[in-house]
């Protein structure tokens, strides 16, 4: 059949174009495959509704016959559901019934070439917004992308919640994967999340994570609303997320939180999981002031009784961090913790130790003398950076040993850093020591805070170097003399010493830790890390609970 033939099917006569219709329907696909580019140039052209519905039909029919014309017209596809989607789709109509006769051969490439559905995302998103069946049909590859590569729709965070608007529902499991591409928008819709938080509960967890993720960086915006959450404490699905959430406004204000305390005891007595998150908020609480400090030690001693050996080491931990606000906080139970300094599981003896050395004033004194005599053989056995590397190879045992106890008190940065070209303040980079599945603080999503302390920061990082850990300029053990070297030199003024005196006395006195344990507990270093003494590192609160 000859294509100028086609032009007949714009006829005002219908039986001429019903007799074209039917020409082309008895066409060999041979003959058909050679017009199909002039049939989508039909349906293309302002005309007989029917006529297109007819012709989609026929093109249908030779996708149908040979599978691989679909990939030779893949654009032609595309640029005719773009201009269907123009017209009335509504399943009364036929246009929408001609679309779909095209759509249909579409779908199934989706599953195999993920770069051609992310070309046609856009044009998908547009589908979802017509009426009748076809949008259900485009849906369903954006349904599949939200659950499997949510990264693919990072740019398509407003056109998700249009859908869900519009009935998609089901795109609101990839929501809490979405946030971090587009906080702002997550950010400007936190009434919108409380209420679908409230009302969506095939998709209520999913809503709570994004709240909670919200409160991460803007607890502020979620603050307002803990009451809401107060009942899905007794939901088992539900009430981790809703713990976590309130820890993140704990961490931001913990005055927030006081009015949910009993909600919080109460849900831990009939959800025990709760007992290893419960008592960070709890600690949170204390820090308010001594008079709370006061109240939550009465909690956290309650919980001690029912609690296994792993929580009984975390609730121990939050004792600690109460008790060194004033350690006659301590005074009506110091008896209890005596009892678990012989404790046969290490975590809970080691916290009831420290606790009881803070108590006695021993680890300050203990600590002090040795931090003097190290720094005093360091001072007469080095004349010379070479002086001090021989002392490390020849003493790292021991230096190991004092070093561990140092970092029991103070973390050690993974790195320091600098921006630009002034050099007075430096960046200290912490990661979590363990790094589960759930770490709030992994390799690559580090906790920093800024400080002006760079000399003392780089004595800790002298001693983190020769524990194997890294700093700005990662080295070997036996090279930490010329690594801190290199910061110095980086880092000194005039007004500064020269390296040999500075380095001379390593290791900072008791009152010069107490200064950058300060400046941590200042920057929430605390609220979100603990010394876990089974990982013999700081770990992040999360995988404290794993």
């Amino acid at each position: 059949m000859d294509s100028s033939i086609l032009e007949n099917l714009y006829s005002d006569t219908s039986s001429v174009r019903n007799e074209l219709y039917a020409k082309l329907n008895e066409c060999l696909i041979t003959d058909l495959e050679k017009l199909i580019p002039d049939l989508f140039t039909v349906i293309n052209k302002d005309g007989d509704e029917l006529m297109k519905f007819q012709v989609a039909g026929i093109i249908s029919r030779a996708f149908q016959e040979l599978p691989a014309l679909v990939d030779q017209y893949m654009d032609n596809i595309k640029s005719t559901l773009k201009y269907l989607s123009t017209q009335d789709l509504s399943d009364e109509h036929v246009l929408g019934s001609a679309a779909i006769h095209l759509f249909q051969h579409v779908l199934p490439k989706f599953q195999l070439s993920p770069p051609l559905l992310e070309s046609w995302l856009d044009l998908l998103f547009e589908l979802i917004n017509v009426d009748g069946s076809l949008k259900y049909s485009a849906s369903t590859p954006i349904v599949t992308v939200a659950m499997q590569q949510p990264v693919m729709l990072k740019d398509y965070v407003e056109n998700i919640f249009d859908a869900i608007d519009n009935g998609f529902d089901s795109l609101s499991s990839s929501l809490y994967s979405l946030y971090n591409y587009n906080p702002q928008s997550f950010e400007s819709r936190v009434e919108y999340f409380i209420n679908k938080y409230q009302t969506d509960l095939s998709y209520q967890s999913i809503y709570l994570m994004v709240l909670g993720e919200i409160a991460k960086k803007k607890a502020e915006l979620i603050a307002p609303h803990i009451d809401i959450f107060k009942q899905g404490l007794h939901n088992p699905s539900l009430a981790s997320s809703i713990v976590i959430l309130y820890t993140e406004i704990a961490s931001y204000d913990a005055n927030y939180i006081v009015p949910v305390i009993e909600d919080l005891l109460s849900a831990t007595k009939y959800n025990q999981n709760l007992i290893y998150q419960v008592p960070n908020i709890l600690g949170l609480i204390g820090r308010i002031s001594v008079d709370k400090a006061t109240e939550i030690l009465e909690h956290l001693f309650t919980m001690l009784n029912d609690a296994n050996d792993v929580s009984k080491g975390m609730i121990l931990s939050e004792i600690r961090n109460l008790g060194e606000m004033d350690k006659k906080l301590l005074d009506k139970y110091i008896a209890i913790i005596e009892g678990f300094e012989d404790n046969p599981q290490e975590i809970i003896r080691d916290q009831a130790k420290m606790i009881m050395n803070f108590y006695r004033g021993i680890d300050v004194r203990s600590l002090a003398n040795k931090i003097e005599d190290q720094n005093e053989k360091i001072r007469n056995a080095v004349k010379s950076v070479e002086d001090l590397e021989k002392y490390v190879d020849d003493n790292i045992s021991e230096l190991k040993e004092f070093i561990a106890e140092i970092a029991k008190k103070i973390p050690t940065p993974r790195s320091l850093s600098t921006e630009g070209r002034i050099r007075k303040t430096i960046i200290l980079h912490f990661v979590c020591d363990k790094e589960g599945d759930r770490c709030i603080f992994p390799e690559d999503r580090d906790f920093t805070t800024e400080t002006k302390d760079w000399s003392k920061w780089l004595k800790i990082a002298f001693a983190g170097i020769n524990l194997g850990k890294s700093i700005i300029y990662p080295a070997a053990i036996g090279s930490a003399g010329k690594a801190v070297k290199q910061a110095y030199d980086a880092y000194k003024t005039k007004e500064d010493k020269d390296f040999l005196a500075y380095i001379s006395q390593p290791f900072l006195t008791s009152e010069e830790q107490d200064n950058l344990v300060n400046q941590l507990r200042d920057a929430k270093f605390f609220d979100v890390f603990h010394y876990n003494a089974q990982n013999a590192g700081w770990i992040c609160t999360m995988c404290n609970l794993m």
